[in-house]
């Protein structure tokens, strides 16, 4: 296009040329009126002159005929003189309007018209053959009044000539200026098409080098491309985004990009839609879905251009659509195969945290029995009464099938908990309460303790092997922190309360201070009581059990008087 500073510079001198020309033109009319106006007021003193000079010819031929009368009694002068006076005062009349914004004008005419009657009156004597001196002045008097008249109006003609003058010389030079500033703006125009002209050319060449551009590469372009109309229609399209969509360029274009956009993604892309046409953004790109001829889905991804008019109002869009279906089932692929990695590195880690677990309780459980077995091997070295030595033997044989019980019981939980499934068992309590025990004979024979049972109820649903590790645990802690020089007294009982079991377990060993450590009583690594063999494991793993399978565990201790520990399940 032509450049902007150079339309400006035409656009400005252009106004300005043309004001100008309207003020010149306004002013060469206003001149002009001016110098119409002088002139009719020339023409008009000239007619005055003209009527007076007239009406003096007529008052003089008059006084000739009366004189011409008197002398020669000519009746037919009489006459002639008698057909004149009507036009000689209608003269005077009309010349009185000539001049009736002229007061001394009028003020003269006046009088010329008072002599004149005077004069003309004087017919009357011709009949008579009468002469009236005073008569004879009349003409006198006219002649003098006629001649300030048009001495008056020759000063006036000259002035008004002079005006007159003067006005057509300045609407002379007005006019030569309008029509060289006309001139000047006709050649400016001339220069500006001419000018436009060369630049539209160029233009047009450089245009049909870019369509020819674009449509080169809108016809190969490796991706799907289209020109949309404003309400959706499908005005053109190139050979990929057919192939892309399974349609001929005829069944498209009947289309609009509505009728094959997924519904999940319509609404998204009319916005998108909305925002270019109001201006609020210039491009936007999106994923979005398309139907396949055949009732596939294709997903592309859109970016999309509003192209404008000259007026820059919205004309089409311009889409640039590219094939990613193959890339989303990659991805989607890629998701399913990382859910089940992270579903499997889940099972993994709680594998391991299970494993951990069953160590824990390995460690845990089997070391009293291991001790207790100890412990009883060394009494019975010691032991020299024989029917001693045999009971301690059948203790050692007792300890040590529940010890081997307890290995065959957790290896079959491990089992069980690496296959994700822990099944419940009708537990006995009688059964719990004597596989406990077994395998603490040691301890229980070295601290003399006393363990008592009250079950309101004969069996418990729970996974065995818990249970199992609740009532060693409960029983280990007892015989373990016990009062030195008191024999330790075990009361255990279980009820049903509400609906659920409650398990009570109570002794009178040292206690703990709960005011002190209650917020850690069921914490990992946490011990109360220092200088005895614990590692603050067997309470984190018992609350642990418990409230994975729906249980709860409280305590209730004082120091030096004991402890109870409560269980639901």
């Amino acid at each position: 296009m032509v450049s902007l500073s150079f339309n400006k510079k035409m656009t400005a001198g252009f106004i300005a040329s043309m004001s100008l020309l309207v003020f010149l033109s306004v002013v060469s009319y206003q001149t002009i009126s001016s110098f119409e106006l002088a002139d009719s007021w020339v023409s008009h003193t000239l007619q005055v002159i003209n009527n007076t000079q007239h009406i003096a010819a007529e008052l003089t031929q008059t006084h000739y005929d009366r004189q011409l009368h008197a002398l020669a009694h000519d009746g037919d002068v009489l006459k002639d003189y008698n057909t004149v006076k009507q036009p000689i005062r209608a003269d005077i009349g009309s010349l009185r309007l000539l001049v009736r914004d002229n007061p001394v004008q009028v003020k003269r005419i006046d009088s010329l018209a008072k002599y004149a009657n005077n004069e003309l009156n004087g017919s009357q004597n011709l009949k008579t053959g009468i002469s009236n001196a005073p008569q004879i002045q009349n003409i006198s008097h006219c002649r003098t009044i006629i001649a300030g008249i048009i001495n008056a109006e020759n000063m006036l003609l000259v002035s008004r000539k002079a005006y007159r003058n003067n006005q057509a010389n300045s609407a002379k030079w007005l006019i030569i200026i309008d029509a060289l500033i006309s001139l000047a703006v006709l050649s400016s125009l001339l220069i500006y098409i001419i000018r436009t002209f060369k630049t539209n050319q160029q233009l047009r060449d450089q245009l049909q080098v870019s369509e020819s551009k674009f449509s080169k590469i809108f016809s190969d372009s490796g991706i799907g491309m289209a020109i949309v109309s404003l309400k959706g229609g499908w005005l053109d399209v190139n050979p990929y985004l057919l192939d892309m969509l399974g349609y001929t360029r005829a069944e498209l274009l009947k289309r609009t990009f509505q009728d094959i956009t997924h519904p999940d993604d319509l609404n998204i892309d009319l916005a998108f839609v909305a925002q270019l046409l109001t201006g609020e953004i210039d491009t936007y790109k999106m994923e979005k879905r398309y139907f396949h001829k055949n009732g596939n889905i294709v997903w592309a991804l859109l970016t999309v251009s509003l192209i404008y008019n000259e007026d820059s109002t919205p004309r089409f869009f311009v889409a640039q659509i590219e094939d990613i279906t193959a890339t989303k089932m990659l991805i989607s692929e890629l998701e399913v195969k990382n859910d089940s990695l992270s579903a499997m590195s889940t099972d993994l880690k709680g594998k391991v945290h299970q494993l951990d677990e069953f160590n824990r309780i390995v460690a845990h459980n089997l070391r009293g029995p291991a001790g207790s077995i100890q412990m009883m091997l060394n009494m019975y070295k010691e032991e020299t009464d024989e029917i001693e030595k045999e009971e301690l033997f059948g203790l050692i044989s007792q300890s040590s099938d529940a010890l081997i019980n307890t290995l065959q019981d957790l290896i079959q939980l491990l089992e069980i908990r690496l296959n994700d499934s822990i099944p419940f068992d009708d537990c006995d309590l009688a059964e719990v309460v004597e596989k406990a025990q077994s395998m603490l004979n040691g301890e229980i024979l070295r601290s003399q303790a006393k363990i008592s049972t009250d079950f309101g109820i004969q069996s418990v649903r729970f996974p065995k092997v818990y249970l199992e590790s609740l009532f060693y645990n409960m029983l280990s802690n007892a015989l373990k922190y016990k009062k030195d020089g008191t024999p330790v007294k075990i009361d255990i009982s279980g009820s049903n309360e509400n609906g659920r079991v409650k398990l009570a377990f109570s002794d009178n060993g040292l206690g703990i201070d709960l005011e002190k450590h209650g917020q850690n009583m069921f914490k990992l690594n946490k011990i109360f009581h220092k200088g005895y063999d614990s590692k603050g494991v067997g309470l984190f793993i018992t609350k642990n059990q418990l409230e994975t399978y729906g249980g709860s565990i409280n305590v209730k201790s004082e120091p030096g008087v004991g402890t109870t520990f409560t269980v639901y399940i």
